[in-house]
């Protein structure tokens, strides 16, 4: 039922814009202000269309993730970084910088870093979080609005009878803006495992903690400022939490985890008993299918090894070896699998993971202008602190005819 009234609702969006489309134009053809908009058209050479398509994505890119700054910086939140397609603008000890980084050609897009504040005390968490959601919501406000301000402009201009070429040039930077905004529009309510749009991530971070908790923990780690009892006490909110919920099997639940596992690992920080029984009917065989998965699964045999569980680490290990799907990236399967034996100091592979053609960064790469990535790899190549791994020896003691006594 509920999904019937969905198709229905998404249909009456579609049939209210095209009555306003259809509306639109049969009030600009009967009025006379085609001729006009068509003279203007032609005024603008084959080149204009490609350089406008190009500005007026740059443009509407730049408005959409200054919304997301602003309501930041209006809250009292520094900024750490300001990413726009390849170029990188951020925050350094040392001042502002800019950088352009090709390889994140992919991105196509953008997103803002906060520099997440001291946080003490629930008041002071939730008093964030409410931050957060501020600026989620403010961003596809705002290009909504400029899209709306930009077409009653061009409307304007042609009711005003302007020039030719003004109107061509609005004409041109309305379209294009009306087009790329429906597009931006359309992502804010889409999601999966590892994307959600502003609408959906406005909804969750009010609904979901999960969600809300891995917001703030992730985009902390690029603060400035150290601070010991803020990463106590979100440690401390991350280990409540997921003793509280049903660990399942999404992608957003490994990582909230992985956030609990990799802290007790190289932070030092104190293993739950009661997590640790999740953490061992926590269902593992789909976890071999993907890359998060089988980094979770290594995760776990790291944290089994610091209890001083080393058989079972090491068990995980060849496990883990042996189940990975071939699907996996080859380069990144054989990293996680020598780093792993390295840190858990099963075999030496110092040469190999200091080899950076063999070291796979992935998505980290992305904040490579905001951190110090050799170094943060460097600190996870660390061999773990030497567990015992050892089993008891019987002797047995054996005597002979002659009352001779040897050991067996």
């Amino acid at each position: 039922m509920k999904r019937k009234t969905n198709i229905w609702i998404t249909l009456g969006k579609y049939l209210a814009f095209a009555f306003l489309l259809g509306y639109l134009f049969s009030f600009v053809m009967y009025q006379g202000y085609w001729y006009p908009i068509i003279d203007g058209i032609k005024m603008i050479p084959w080149y204009g269309w490609i350089f406008g398509f190009i500005l007026i994505f740059f443009l509407t890119l730049l408005i959409h993730e200054l919304g997301h700054l602003i309501a930041f910086l209006i809250q009292g939140v520094r900024i750490r970084a300001l990413y726009l397609f390849i170029f990188v603008f951020f925050r350094s000890e040392t001042g502002l910088k800019f950088t352009i980084q090709p390889k994140l050609w992919y991105l196509i897009g953008g997103f803002v870093v906060p520099d997440i504040p001291i946080i003490h005390d629930e008041e002071s968490y939730q008093f964030m979080v409410k931050k957060f959601a501020r600026s989620l919501i403010t961003a596809p406000i705002v290009t909504i609005a400029f899209m709306l301000i930009l077409d009653f402009v061009f409307l304007l201009t042609v009711y005003l009878h302007a020039s030719s070429t003004t109107i061509g040039w609005l004409f041109l930077s309305s379209l294009f803006t009306t087009l790329i905004s429906l597009v931006y529009i359309k992502t804010f309510s889409l999601s999966n495992q590892s994307f959600y749009g502003d609408f959906v991530a406005y909804k969750k971070i009010h609904e979901d903690l999960v969600f809300q908790i891995i917001q703030i923990v992730q985009y902390r780690q690029f603060s400035l400022t150290e601070d010991e009892k803020t990463q106590n006490f979100l440690y401390e909110k991350l280990c409540q939490t997921i003793q509280e919920i049903k660990l399942s099997t999404s992608l957003f639940h490994q990582v909230f985890l992985m956030q609990y596992i990799e802290s007790v690992i190289y932070e030092k920080m104190p293993k739950i008993d009661k997590i640790s029984l999740q953490i061992e009917i926590y269902p593992k065989n789909h976890l071999y299918r993907t890359l998060e998965g089988l980094s979770l699964l290594y995760d776990i045999a790291a944290y089994h090894y610091v209890s001083g569980q080393v058989e079972k680490a090491y068990l995980i290990l060849e496990q883990n070896a042996k189940k990975a799907s071939q699907k996996i990236d080859e380069k990144q399967r054989k990293y996680l699998d020598l780093k792993f034996r390295h840190i858990l100091n099963l075999s030496y592979h110092e040469k190999e993971l200091n080899n950076k053609e063999r070291v796979s960064i992935g998505k980290e790469e992305l904040f490579a202008p905001i951190l110090d990535l050799n170094k943060l790899q460097k600190e996870s190549h660390e061999p773990l602190p030497f567990q015992e791994w050892s089993c008891p020896v019987v002797l047995l003691e054996i005597v002979d005819e002659n009352k001779n006594i040897t050991l067996g």
